[in-house]
């Protein structure tokens, strides 16, 4: 009984030997970092166009055209250039609406829609434009985003503190297993992307009763996250 006792004791003790032993010199410890550097944007993105229904389909898209013509004008005249005003959308579809009590779907008309991307590149003026727009004719206002000219220097910031973020964690992993961490043998960038702090939308209902009231559409750009992910390979000695 003793010697199967120890035989046990043995097998234990060499099990929690190999158990301890996690890494070893020659080996790897591969981790990801990420990081996360905020920005003040520096230009808007404005989402707008009109949407027209009539009886014929060209009438329909005639109507939208001189709508947008007008806003393009308006927007050239308030110092956008054009290169900057972009036709983002464009349809025509038949609508209809449906009748319950018949089961028929009733013609309505043709709808015609146009969308315009408007790149602004001074933010405090996004607001000031919009206003310019409504009153041209636009009777869509679908989104503003914002962002940043030059995005650089944010991104070579993030990069470097998520590879930081990385060795950080592979020191933890090496410390645990009683190793210590080696060079780097691999680094690669996984993931890079932008966001708001907050959804930055304007519903048109709004600025419409703004508009209609006397007062001006107020643009909140708030700040920007440029948010960056490394997976890093280094060796362990």
């Amino acid at each position: 009984m003793k010697k199967l006792l120890s035989i046990l004791l043995a097998v234990l003790m060499f099990t929690m030997l190999l158990g301890g032993a996690a890494l070893a010199e020659g080996e790897r410890i591969t981790t990801t970092g990420k990081a996360t550097v905020q920005i003040t944007p520096d230009i808007a993105i404005v989402m707008l166009g009109v949407r027209e229904t009539a009886d014929e389909v060209v009438t329909a898209q005639t109507n939208v055209n001189i709508k947008i013509n007008a806003i393009v004008a308006a927007m050239t005249e308030n110092g956008v250039e054009a290169k900057h005003i972009a036709t983002n959308n464009m349809y025509i579809y038949t609508d209809y609406r449906y009748d319950y009590s018949t089961g028929e779907q009733i013609f309505i008309g043709y709808t015609a829609n146009c969308q315009l991307s408007i790149r602004v590149q001074d933010i405090e003026k996004a607001g000031m434009l919009i206003d310019a727009a409504l009153k041209a004719g636009a009777n869509q206002l679908d989104n503003i985003s914002f962002t940043r000219e030059n995005n650089t220097e944010a991104v070579d910031k993030a990069l470097a503190l998520a590879v930081e973020d990385a060795r950080r964690k592979a020191n933890v992993i090496a410390t645990a297993s009683n190793v210590s961490l080696g060079g780097l043998i691999e680094a690669r960038e996984e993931v890079t992307y932008y966001y708001g702090d907050e959804l930055n939308r304007l519903v048109m209902n709004d600025s419409v009763a703004e508009a209609e009231a006397g007062g001006s559409t107020e643009v909140q750009a708030g700040m920007l996250g440029v948010s960056m992910t490394v997976v890093v390979t280094f060796a362990v000695q």
